[in-house]
């Protein structure tokens, strides 16, 4: 089973995480599909967190599992917070895939999106 956890940093204040939440439940509706689960997770503040979602996606049977990073900016969390917990998660499930797809910021049509929106 495939799955797609979308990994964002998280706030303090809950209602601004209700916005991923939505977005990821929209987006399993869309996958056509392509994965079966679609969820979020995120680093800090409030949960659910990241070893906390993978767990539950592998006790659900995924195994192969895509992590998007929902950042706009390649700094630490992209580059040292998130691979660190990938890697882990490969240590502790070994008979799961873990690919990381491309920072949201990373992504060639962002500047589209941004001049379509003004």
């Amino acid at each position: 089973m495939k799955a797609l956890l979308i990994v964002a940093h998280g706030s303090r204040q809950k209602d601004a995480n209700r916005f991923l939440e939505t977005l990821s439940a929209e987006i399993a509706t869309d996958t056509c599909g392509k994965f079966a689960l679609v969820q979020c997770t995120f680093l800090q503040f409030n949960g659910p967190f990241v070893e906390e979602s993978i767990a539950d996606l592998v006790s659900k049977g995924v195994r192969h599992m895509v992590v998007f990073p929902f950042f706009l900016l390649s700094g630490s969390h992209v580059k040292t917070d998130l691979p660190k917990l990938i890697l882990e998660a490969k240590i502790l499930y070994p008979d799961v895939v873990f690919e990381t797809a491309t920072f949201l910021g990373g992504i060639k049509g962002l500047k589209n999106l941004i001049l379509d929106a003004v």
